[in-house]
């Protein structure tokens, strides 16, 4: 799936297309977060209830012709697989969001600093220009770009603040974090409590750390979905040969 730079609010309050409708709120919300659009989503919904109505068409026909058996085994392989998909997007997420949040500390590491230089009153905006060329990701300068010019169009408001940080990283320390900096832009200033956040973000991203551990150790069950191919693609192979089969023996009867 493509990553796009957007609110993600607003695709949330979107009505889900017809196959998304099959995939449970929290993976659809999941895909959301890690920035993919809604026509992305559909697509790759639509491959999968598609092979997933491929199994067990395939499995019925089998279990019809050979016995029930396979039908069951057809129902439980197409289960599984659904399963494995499902778990699979809620890695995928774990780990973007844990990347999302080291991007977010390296954002902070290169702001706090500035922000101790400054003399004076504070202007974000120009800070954040200073920063920019410094920023490796083309995402996360796209994001900044946009928080920039929305602090231009609405000064005084922290919608900006709030959701560079719910598109960078997603937790309540980042949106603390920029409401602070807000604060420090209209004339708030107290640089402990930047510190204070900072080092909480830091504590967070070694938590994550944990959770990129356990992401590597599930990636483990992608084994059981291959095992399970092998033995779908044996079973199917000797189901179409014992049908070719019986099917020449009645020819050769006629």
């Amino acid at each position: 799936m493509n990553m796009t730079v957007r609110l993600k609010q607003s695709a949330k309050n979107q009505k889900k297309p017809f196959f998304s409708r099959f995939l449970p709120e929290k993976q659809y919300n999941y895909l959301l977060l890690m920035n993919n659009s809604l026509s992305d989503i559909e697509q790759w919904t639509k491959r999968l209830i598609l092979l997933l109505f491929f199994f067990v068409v395939s499995f019925l026909l089998l279990g019809i012709l050979l016995g029930w058996q396979l039908f069951v085994i057809g129902a439980l392989f197409s289960a599984a697989t659904y399963w494995l998909k499902l778990n699979r997007i809620s890695n995928t997420y774990y780990q973007f969001r844990f990347e999302r949040q080291v991007q977010f500390s390296d954002f902070e590491k290169l702001l706090v600093p500035v922000l101790k230089q400054t003399k004076g009153g504070i202007n974000v905006r120009s800070i954040l220009e200073r920063l920019l060329p410094r920023i490796p990701n083309e995402i996360d300068k796209k994001i900044l770009q946009r928080l920039m010019l929305d602090i231009t169009h609405h000064p005084e408001s922290y919608e900006p603040y709030e959701n560079f940080a719910k598109q960078m990283s997603e937790t309540d320390s980042s949106v603390l974090f920029m409401i602070t900096l807000a604060d420090l832009d209209q004339g708030v200033k107290d640089l402990r409590v930047i510190d204070r956040l900072a080092k909480i973000a830091m504590n967070e991203t070694m938590e994550g750390i944990d959770q990129i551990i356990e992401y590597k150790l599930k990636k483990f069950s992608g084994l059981f979905l291959k095992i399970m191919l092998i033995i779908v693609i044996f079973l199917l192979g000797n189901g179409i040969s014992i049908v070719v089969f019986n099917l020449g023996k009645l020819f050769i009867y006629f």
